[in-house]
């Protein structure tokens, strides 16, 4: 459970900055409880301006594109029921049935072992910090020509 925590609280962290970004940056923004494969989508919309280099757009892009590859698994563990099982080797699995597959079927489960769900949440979590920054970032302020003496 404490890694299905670590994980919905950096989700929360990136929804926070995607709310954030969209709300300064994209004419019409999503609802802030829109999904976040639209806010993901709309994101990318976001052109490059006089704040926000082509450089930043391509790094924010890269971002989006690494955060939304990770968005199926996330919502395959956000929004199912979870059980924790042990092998006959002793190893802890975490299975996940989501509702949307009726929840009664194991063979459409995501099934992780502790390892595996370790890994994932360490991916998401720097992908979500590699966006993070990326929706920060901004132009540096132009130099300030220094005045005749």
């Amino acid at each position: 459970h404490h890694l299905r925590s670590a994980m919905l609280d950096s989700c929360a962290v990136v929804e926070e900055a995607l709310t954030g970004f969209l709300a300064e940056n994209h004419p019409k923004p999503p609802a802030k409880n829109a999904p976040t494969g639209q806010k993901v989508e709309r994101a990318k919309e976001v052109k490059a301006n006089a704040k926000r280099s082509k450089a930043i757009k391509k790094q924010t892009d890269e971002a989006l594109a690494l955060w939304g590859a990770l968005l199926a698994k996330r919502a395959d563990i956000v929004h199912s029921r979870m059980s924790i099982a042990v092998t006959m080797e002793g190893q802890f699995i975490a299975l996940f049935r989501n509702a949307k597959n009726g929840g009664h079927s194991y063979a459409q489960s995501l099934v992780l072992s502790e390892r595996e769900f370790e890994d994932y949440v360490n991916e998401l979590r720097s992908a979500g910090n590699q966006l993070v920054a990326a929706l920060n970032a901004t132009n540096p302020p132009p130099l300030q020509k220094a005045k005749a003496a």
